[in-house]
């Protein structure tokens, strides 16, 4: 894994998880189905928890002893993927029992009535069943929530057709790209998604994060997430901002450098005003979602990459809008 890798996947992870000073690890579709000896859909029918809790012990966390109670919760299946099992199951997992702020686990947490894709493991001579990551301190990778819209049998969607579905919704918009990087959302996004980010040929002038599109894939229903774009420029090319950004969407990389070391920084939003020294203009941290845009002067000489950004959906609606006038045009002929 590149240095740029761990960088993204650190900020994501970071954004996600702001409340604990710690990362963890981001368990993609594909590692989520080779371990786990189960993999199913269903709908929990009931779920129980247990009265007492009993202490837990975990290696390389502070503190290392938390108090878990243990939940019960009925599934009926909805479909199978890998494993044998039968119509309606019972899982047991942990559920933490101290009221701590810092370094809580990132545990399972399931709702009556609600749809889940399983990952899961048999319990050698007991009929429930566990999380594969069941005796590890975060277990939520193990669970994801099914979107409303999401099929009783859709099933996951892996890292190759994904990225085939993310180089399609870029046919003919950004055709000279030679690398691509993709991040699976999983526990800190729910429903999941895939996040495809590609990168041109001068992949090495990039500042850290940029990339010449950055396109989420839906696992629920297999289609390009309205919050996917392209730049036409590449990354690190332009540091100014001109007059014709003005109104327009642009994704903003800074860089602070200070004697505590360097600091960075992505927005994305659009620029309202440009003076002599720095930017105005609604933005919100490009890493960060959900994000809410807000009023931010941006000091110019701190821009290492400024982009125009083209998004993705709307461009698609303009199409649609386009060819439907054409053939109402075409029709009262």
């Amino acid at each position: 894994m590149s240095n740029r890798i761990l960088i993204v996947l650190g900020l994501l992870l970071a954004n996600a998880h702001f409340a604990q000073a710690r990362l963890m690890y981001a368990w993609t579709s594909d590692e989520l189905a080779e371990k786990a000896g189960i993999v199913c859909n269903g709908l929990v029918t009931d779920i129980s928890v247990s009265s007492e809790s009993r202490p837990v012990k975990y290696e390389s966390v502070i503190p290392d002893t938390h108090q878990m109670k243990t939940v019960t919760a009925k599934i009926k299946v909805l479909s199978k993927f890998k494993g044998d099992v039968p119509e309606e199951i019972e899982i047991r997992y942990p559920k933490e029992d101290t009221n701590i702020s810092i370094n809580r686990p990132s545990q399972i947490d399931l709702q009556s009535g609600k749809r889940y894709r399983f990952h899961l493991k048999s319990v050698p001579g007991q009929p429930y069943y566990v999380s594969f990551l069941d005796g590890k301190f975060d277990d939520a990778p193990s669970v994801e929530l099914l979107a409303d819209n999401e099929r009783d049998d859709n099933p996951p969607l892996f890292r190759k057709e994904a990225i085939e579905l993310a180089k399609q919704s870029l046919a003919g918009k950004l055709p000279d790209f030679s690398e691509e990087v993709a991040l699976y959302n999983s526990f800190w996004r729910s429903p999941p998604q895939w996040q495809i980010m590609f990168y041109g040929k001068e992949r090495s002038t990039y500042p850290q994060t940029a990339s010449d599109a950055k396109i989420y894939v839906n696992v629920s229903d297999r289609k390009v997430d309205a919050r996917s774009w392209y730049s036409k420029e590449s990354p690190g090319k332009r540091t100014i901002p001109d007059e014709d950004d003005i109104g327009k969407e642009v994704i903003i990389f800074l860089l602070r450098k200070s004697e505590h070391g360097e600091r960075s920084q992505t927005y994305i939003g659009v620029i309202e005003k440009i003076t002599a020294d720095e930017i105005s203009g609604e933005f919100a941290d490009a890493n960060t979602f959900p994000a809410t845009r807000r009023p931010m002067t941006i000091v110019s000489k701190y821009i290492q990459s400024i982009q125009r950004i083209y998004r993705i959906a709307e461009e698609e609606k303009r199409s649609e809008n386009a060819q439907e006038k054409s053939n109402e045009k075409d029709a009262s002929r």
